[in-house]
């Protein structure tokens, strides 16, 4: 059994004796439902820790193999999208995915991910370095 505490008081990813990650908050533990804002905004303190510091706290294999990299990135972008440009929580959930991808290029979901990122990159609410460097990503991606 895994448990990684995030910077915030009585939030924490398990991984359960059924072999799943939830999430701790609100005094329980809940699964990893990308419709549940709560989950969402739950796991906004581990994009602050940073994908390679949240698993190094890992220990077992089969706890890395099915950790939820796919889902909180994608309820970051979809949250960014819906609600307005989040320079802050985008560009972390963009640097977990670049993490993400560099550990294991097939983490890398090019059908979802691209189009988050094309959106992102040609919208000049965000930031330019950012939408510079997903640019940068995106054709990098496109020659490998």
């Amino acid at each position: 059994m895994e448990i990684i505490n995030s910077p915030v008081e009585d939030i924490y990813l398990k991984y359960t004796e059924e072999n799943v990650w939830k999430i701790y908050f609100l005094d329980e533990l809940h699964d990893l439902d990308k419709n549940d804002y709560r989950v969402g905004l739950s796991l906004l303190p581990f994009l602050e820790m940073g994908r390679e510091n949240v698993l190094k706290n890992i220990n077992n294999k089969a706890s890395i193999e099915c950790f939820p990299d796919k889902l909180i990135v994608d309820v970051v972008f979809t949250e960014a999208l819906s609600i307005g440009s989040s320079n802050y929580w985008t560009n972390l959930a963009f640097q977990w995915l670049v993490e993400m991808s560099n550990y294991d290029a097939t983490l890398y979901d090019a059908d979802l991910y691209d189009d988050y990122l094309r959106e992102i990159a040609f919208n000049k609410d965000y930031g330019q370095k950012l939408r510079h460097s997903i640019l940068k990503f995106l054709k990098k991606k496109s020659y490998k």
